[in-house]
This record gives C-alpha cells, structure tokens and sequence, in this order.
C-alpha cells in the first residue's frame, strides 16, 4: 500500500482509537432536569488491529478503508473491545465515515460519524447499543494521544427506565 495511504489511514486509527479511565456503568448516572440519566463514561485504547485495504487505483481513493479494534482500558484494567471500519468518503479534503461498536461489561455502545483524520479531537454521534446502553444517545468525544493510544469520553443520556 502507497505510504501516503497508510500514513493517513494510521492517522485515522490514532483519531479513532482509545478511551481514558473514568466512570464506567458501575457507577449510577445522575437524573438531570430532563428526566434523563445522564452518564459520562471515560476509557483509554490501546490499538490492536489496524489493517487497511485499498481499493481500485493504488494510492488514496473513495472506498479504501481500515479496520481497526483497540483493547479499552479503565484505571489500568481492561474493561473492553471496540471494533469497526473505517471508509474514505472525500479525498480532496481527507474524509472518513467512521462505524464503531466498542464492547462493555454492561452491553455495546455504538457510535458513527464523519472524521477528518488530521484533527487530533473529533465528536461522532453515539447513536444506540444493548444492554444497559439499548436506549443510549449522546455525543463520543475521541482524542489522539499517540503511540497508538487513544481517549474516549461518552457523553450519554439514558432514559429514566434503565
């Protein structure tokens, strides 16, 4: 694969690959004015997997994509997985839509946005999970930290059934 291509397609994997320790589901969310829960959640990633493909012409191109998966992290202690793709939409202005499922002790949060690779902090919509997450909304915050490593920072509101 052309090293420009790879080099963006990593720079996407550090954009969108960990979490930084904090609350987790173990802790109760607090109940806001609206009615909601609110919960704010934190971990650290560190990447595992990072395989790109390249489709069509040789070099960065609409379609090529990553996959990626990070081991999640919380003080210290693994706590998860995320898994997900990467696709290049724009190639003028580098552009990625971005599908992610990161795997929690208390069920799955999914998340998907558009992501410019060289912001080193981006937010995606949290749009859905299982579990104690199936009624899950709320904003991602992902931040590059480097060395393959990531921080991820839920912003969730849940309903006041869960």
């Amino acid at each position: 694969m052309p090293k420009n291509l790879t080099l963006c397609l990593f720079t996407l994997l550090l954009a969108f690959g960990s979490l930084a320790p904090g609350s987790t589901s173990a802790e109760p969310p607090a109940v806001g004015r609206d009615g909601k829960h609110h919960r704010v959640i934190q971990l650290t990633g560190v990447s595992v997997i990072a395989e790109t493909i390249d489709l069509g012409e040789p070099g960065l191109s609409v379609g090529d994509s990553i996959v990626i998966s990070d081991d999640l992290f919380q003080d210290g202690e693994k706590v998860g997985v995320h898994g997900g793709t990467c696709t290049v939409v724009r190639v003028e202005t580098v552009l990625f839509h971005c599908v992610v499922t990161f795997a929690l002790p208390d069920g799955h949060i999914t998340a998907q946005g558009l992501v410019r690779p060289e912001l080193a902090e981006e937010q995606v919509a949290v749009t859905g999970g299982t579990g104690t997450y199936t009624i899950a909304q709320g904003e991602l915050t992902v931040l590059e930290e480097g060395e393959g490593q990531s921080r991820y920072t839920f912003a969730l509101l849940l309903s006041t059934s869960k």
